[in-house]
């Protein structure tokens, strides 16, 4: 069966809970350290970036970013570690550089607000831009399949995902899929599908509905014990979607 001419890969990566938490990320701080996605065998031609950005405490904003392309390692392995989360760019022992195939810059300018969310797009490679090609770059597939991986640094002050939407009782381990809430409606902070912590890295679950300003349900019962007021966070508050082209 022949591939479409074009293909898109949703990537969504882990912002911790517990950074979220700390409030406004720094010009130069790292958004989210390396995160993998998969494209078919051949010649892939990065296109188009989307990023959807979820609001600070229900408010539309920008997140001006910088993403990188890596490949894997000659080793087989991720490259390593951009660095921590909400923290500069500081790499440790066997830096990432050689793996580095490109970057696409987001600036504030690229977004437009819709209410809860910000959507920021650039288009790559136009107008005789020099492509951001991914390719096989000598590594073992995967079923066919080769891995491939983005990490993304604040090139602005100031994205913040923040929350003020609380658990409103205690309930321990294992105890409850419908949680009530408190605090910034959950209808602007949260949306099915979300994994959501707490600010503590405790794991409540996966949100089946969004079902009042001060519910949801839970896609089971949660995982750990949470309490009273608790901040809820979800871990992917930046959704980007990669359109390549087959060549």
């Amino acid at each position: 069966m022949s591939l479409a001419k074009y293909i898109t890969r949703t990537v969504k990566p882990t912002l911790l809970a517990a950074k979220q938490h700390l409030g406004a990320y720094a010009d130069g701080d790292v958004l989210f350290d390396w995160t993998e996605f998969k494209l078919p065998n051949g010649t892939n031609r990065l296109v188009g970036v989307t990023a959807i950005v979820r609001g600070n405490d229900g408010a539309a904003q920008d997140c001006p970013m910088d993403l990188m392309f890596a490949t894997k390692t000659p080793a087989g392995l991720a490259p390593q570690s951009t660095g921590t989360e909400q923290g500069a760019m500081l790499p440790t022992a066997n830096p990432y550089y050689n793996e580095i195939i490109g970057g696409v810059k987001l600036d504030a300018t690229d977004y437009s607000d819709q209410v809860q969310i910000s959507i920021g797009s650039a288009t790559v490679a136009s107008s005789g831009e020099c492509p951001i090609l991914f390719e096989s770059y000598g590594t073992a597939p995967d079923d066919g399949r080769y891995s491939f991986y983005v990490a993304a640094s604040a090139n602005s002050a100031g994205p913040n995902f923040d929350s003020n939407t609380a658990v409103a009782s205690a309930y321990g381990a294992a105890s409850a899929s419908i949680i009530t809430l408190d605090g910034t409606s959950a209808l602007l902070n949260l949306a099915p599908g979300d994994v959501v912590r707490a600010q503590d890295e405790a794991v409540m679950g996966t949100i089946n509905t969004v079902d009042s300003a001060t519910q949801i349900t839970l896609t089971a019962a949660n995982t750990a014990a949470i309490a009273d007021g608790d901040l809820v966070y979800r871990l992917s508050p930046i959704t980007l979607k990669l359109t390549f082209e087959r060549t």
